[in-house]
């Protein structure tokens, strides 16, 4: 125990002096990291959560509600854009299960799903992805964003869009979104302001070519200061999370000296205090004894999951963003 104690202390300390460098680094003007930024801010009392399996088997209408209300999104968008009654089936009970379940863990998930709630209804959604499997690495997404018809222009979409690029800017470079433009519908002409103007998006093909349909996947930069405040809160979460371990420990290390000075007490062949390892093991985003070596880099620009790690859950996904 007194080995893993100094072995925390040890990254307790690594993770300070980051969190000094990033504190350093971050700009010094609220006032111009305001004025440049283009996430969507309306939506205040929207409630947004990240949906799991736990979620759903409290609520077992949850996955299908979550079904409904993005074919209904995708189906008033459609009629938007080609005029006719066609209903779209975007998605289904499986697929939002599976969305659901990659929830599940927790900040080490590639893809969630993003759930938005006005008090206890549920009025909206969407994806995020930290690394996309077939773009470059650094590159992130979000997609699938799908409002309640009823709620639509609400500022059900700003919320959910400001809390997936929230998720996004510790861990990515670039954010990346993709959806169809049909050249002289009012309602495609209106998603594409929304996205390269308001949102802040820049196609990569540049302007509509004039007629038809087309694919336009658009990019925009982490700006440095929302990549600096989100690289310092994950740093501070990192650092609450070695602390309960710490604690916890150093407890059991002092009920052990109290048992050994009294001539009582027993502990197990470890030397932990009985439950004091069940307790640091359970923890909730418990570093691992190896962080001491791992957090050398934690001051780098990125603080991003194991590549390997991110990749093969991601490349599991269909590529239907």
């Amino acid at each position: 125990m007194e080995m893993r104690a100094a072995r925390l202390k040890t990254v307790l300390q690594h993770i300070e002096e980051a969190l000094v460098e990033s504190q350093q680094q971050e700009e010094p003007s609220a006032q111009a990291a305001a004025k440049a930024n283009t996430t969507p801010r309306g939506g205040q009392d929207v409630r947004v959560i990240i949906g799991t399996s736990h979620m759903a088997a409290k609520d077992p209408s949850l996955t299908s509600r979550i079904t409904r209300l993005i074919n209904r999104a995708y189906t008033v968008a459609h009629r938007g854009e080609c005029g006719d009654g066609e209903e779209i089936e975007r998605i289904d009970d499986d697929d939002v299960s599976h969305r659901l379940s990659m929830g599940d863990a927790g900040p080490r998930a590639n893809r969630v799903l993003h759930l938005a709630y006005r008090g206890d209804e549920l009025v909206g959604c969407c994806s995020s992805t930290k690394q996309l499997p077939w773009a470059d690495e650094g590159v992130g997404q979000w997609g699938l964003l799908s409002v309640a018809p009823e709620a639509m222009g609400s500022g059900v979409a700003s919320a959910l869009v400001r809390e997936a690029e929230a998720r996004l800017e510790p861990d990515c470079e670039e954010i990346q979104i993709e959806y169809n433009y049909t050249h002289g519908c009012s309602f495609s002409q209106r998603l594409m302001d929304w996205y390269e103007k308001k949102c802040g998006f820049e196609c990569q093909s540049g302007r509509p070519r004039g007629r038809g349909s087309e694919f336009r996947v658009c990019r925009k930069q982490i700006r440095t200061a929302a990549a600096m405040a989100a690289k310092r809160r994950k740093l501070e979460a990192m650092r609450e999370a070695v602390q309960r371990q710490l604690n916890a420990i150093e407890e059991g290390l002092a009920q052990r000296a109290a048992s050994a000075g009294c001539g009582g007490g027993s502990s197990d062949s470890s030397g932990e205090a009985p439950g004091a390892a069940a307790h640091v093991d359970d923890e909730p985003g418990q570093m691992s004894d190896a962080s001491s070596s791992k957090m050398s880099s934690v001051t780098n620009e990125k603080m991003s999951e194991a590549s390997s790690e991110k990749m093969s859950e991601a490349s599991s996904e269909k590529m239907s963003e």
